[in-house]
């Protein structure tokens, strides 16, 4: 039994022998999404992307959750729970 969509997306499959995509996508994901793969690295990556709603659907995740880290990154404590917390430090 087959692991990949190849058939269902009408390309040719060679799992078999290699990976369709997939997995090295999923694998690479998060670097291509940080911008530290090279041109030649994130090419078949970016190439994948294109065909596979699956991986898509996977890329969108991933910067839905990264948007809403950096998000989270910029918003400040409210002064009150800082000033609690910087008490119970220097209490301690």
């Amino acid at each position: 039994m087959k692991n990949c969509d190849c058939e269902a997306r009408g390309v040719e499959c060679t799992c078999a022998t290699k990976d369709c995509g997939c997995e090295m996508t999923r694998e690479k994901l998060e670097d291509l999404l940080r911008d530290e793969l090279c041109a030649e690295e994130s090419a078949p990556i970016r190439a994948h992307l294109r065909t596979c709603p699956e991986c898509r659907a996977e890329q969108r995740v991933c910067e839905s959750l990264t948007e809403a880290i950096q998000r989270g990154c910029k918003e400040k404590a409210p002064a009150q729970l800082r000033d609690a917390i910087l008490a119970q430090l220097q209490g301690s």
